[in-house]
């Protein structure tokens, strides 16, 4: 045995299972690893390259960027460029959910191909459109019994293939309740300023354009064309507790001028009191129908009703015939069914509606003055609270029976409303009904015209005294007042990938910020 004080161990020249030890073997590094250890052209080169390729990569995408705009995130599906039998397999695809009609492209893209179709005729409007000059759609499907065409920003401005929609999202904070009294009333606050004047928002050219002036969309009553309309009811959650006796009063009036979703005939059975429709038994039937025979005899209706029905539509109760809508002259071929389906419009008009009254007492319904969208008899098509009333919104009890309604799954209109505006997470169950989150939609009015929605993004919306940093401005503004209690998010078709560059935008500087962290953590360790 070797004696360790001797001096080092050498090896042995037999291995203990008596076979020859191997000698080891010196390992040399490869260039590269000599490269990232720093033992090869200079010790930070390897940092060096890694922080250029990194900053290479961002300045071509930055290019790309510079090149494509935001096109470069569009959501549309990439061209195929795979194999022949790929192709074909996503041509044929393409094929089959191409619907033949007015509106396809052998239609769309020749007049003569468009004019020859019996069906379809050649608009030259131009109605439709999008972004960035994209063809508008031109072949239509002619109008067997023509409507008459929509007045000035009656319809929604179109912004990218689809309607320019807005939306704000309320968060309360610390797990608040966006239902609070006060919270509600930071929001019609908010909403007040930003569907009106937004804190003097300007055009491109420095032009003062307020939103309720110049954008919105327009709601017309019921009546002569030549009526001015007004901004339509935005779906906010200010407006289902804006119905205090002067709201309802407001509505009331708003709906016998004409501005609701069924004309002024149905307002006759709309009263002040949370009542059952005088029009309807307690058990779900109309008034005055012959259970054996179905007729309808209306005289177990309500003085009142009978009254204003005569005078809002001549000969309901006497059984004349009234007018029908004047519209543009049909096309010969459809002569015989249009003048049937105006046939069918005169006559007995309280028999015509007769199915429409029975199904809507089979609901039970209220007939008091409500939000719009709620009652298509009783809402009216532009209340809006915070511009249109100097009182609060409702508090104690009448807030309480407000709860009480959008919690009533047999109340079929404010079930719906508190669907769109409260999240599912809204426990109806609980006594204490809360929630930390609602939200408020509405449109912007257009023409139709195939630039509106460029003009609408370039001249109104982005620029620097525009209408999105003017709410972005808002919004800071409310937050701050209500000291951190209420937050708002808007998002809208038009900005929302402006929002979605921010993000990216924000997300780069960071990423750079840490790529420069780790080359100055690796330089100094």
């Amino acid at each position: 045995p070797t004696n360790v004080m001797a001096g080092p161990l050498q090896p042995s020249s037999v291995a203990p299972s008596g076979a020859p030890a191997k000698k080891d073997k010196l390992v040399v590094p490869t260039c590269w690893e000599l490269f990232l250890g720093g033992r090869k052209c200079c010790p930070a080169c390897a940092c060096l390259t890694f922080f250029g390729l990194g900053w290479l990569f961002v300045i071509i995408f930055l290019a790309k960027i510079r090149q494509e705009g935001d096109e470069i995130f569009s959501f549309e599906a990439n061209d195929v460029k795979a194999s022949l039998i790929v192709q074909q397999f996503y041509a044929f695809e393409e094929a089959k959910s191409e619907l033949r009609g007015c509106t396809d492209d052998a239609h769309n893209e020749n007049q003569e191909a468009c004019e020859a179709d019996s069906a379809c005729e050649w608009d030259t409007s131009m109605t439709g459109g999008g972004r960035n000059g994209e063809k508008p759609v031109k072949c239509k499907t002619k109008q067997l019994c023509p409507t008459p065409e929509p007045r000035m920003r009656e319809r929604p401005l179109v912004y990218d293939g689809g309607p320019a929609w807005v939306g704000v999202i309320y968060e309360a904070e610390n797990g608040g309740n966006v239902l609070d009294d006060a919270n509600l009333e930071y929001i019609r606050k908010f909403e007040k300023e930003l569907l009106t004047t937004l804190n003097g928002v300007e055009r491109a050219d420095g032009t003062p354009s307020p939103w309720d002036q110049d954008w919105c969309r327009l709601a017309y009553p019921e009546g002569p064309r030549d009526v001015a309309g007004r901004c339509a009811a935005p779906m906010s959650i200010t407006n289902l507790f804006a119905m205090t006796s002067e709201g309802r009063q407001k509505t009331k009036a708003q709906v016998e001028a004409g501005f609701s979703y069924g004309g002024k005939a149905l307002s006759c059975i709309c009263t002040d009191e949370d009542t059952l429709c005088s029009i309807c038994t307690p058990e779900g039937a109309l008034k005055g129908v012959n259970a054996s025979t179905g007729a309808l005899n209306v005289v177990s209706w309500p003085p009142q009703v009978l009254a204003c029905l005569t005078a809002q539509m001549p000969g309901a109760a006497s059984g004349a015939t009234t007018a029908a809508p004047t519209t543009a002259a049909p096309a010969p071929a459809a002569n015989a069914m249009c003048a049937s389906q105006q046939q069918a419009m005169g006559g007995d008009v309280l028999e015509a509606a007769k199915g429409f009254f029975s199904d809507y007492c089979k609901t039970k319904p209220s007939c008091q003055y409500s939000p719009p969208m709620v009652s298509v008899a009783c809402s009216s098509t532009v209340f809006y609270h915070p511009t249109h009333l100097a009182e609060g919104l409702v508090k104690g009890a009448e807030k309480d029976a407000v709860l009480e309604k959008i919690c009533d799954e047999t109340n079929i209109g404010w079930w719906t409303m508190k669907r769109a505006q409260l999240p599912i997470s809204f426990d109806c169950s609980r006594a204490s009904k809360a929630t930390s989150f609602a939200r408020v939609s509405f449109f912007a009015g257009g023409t139709g015209s195939a630039t509106e929605g460029d003009v609408f993004e370039n001249d109104y919306v982005l620029g620097r005294k525009g209408w999105y940093a003017k709410e972005q401005q808002l919004e800071r503004e409310i937050e701050t007042e209500s000291g951190g209690s209420i937050r708002m998010m808007l998002f809208s078709a038009v900005t929302i990938r402006s929002q979605y560059l921010s993000i990216l935008l924000v997300d780069g500087v960071l990423s750079i910020v840490s790529l420069f962290l780790v080359w100055a953590y690796m330089w100094w360790t």
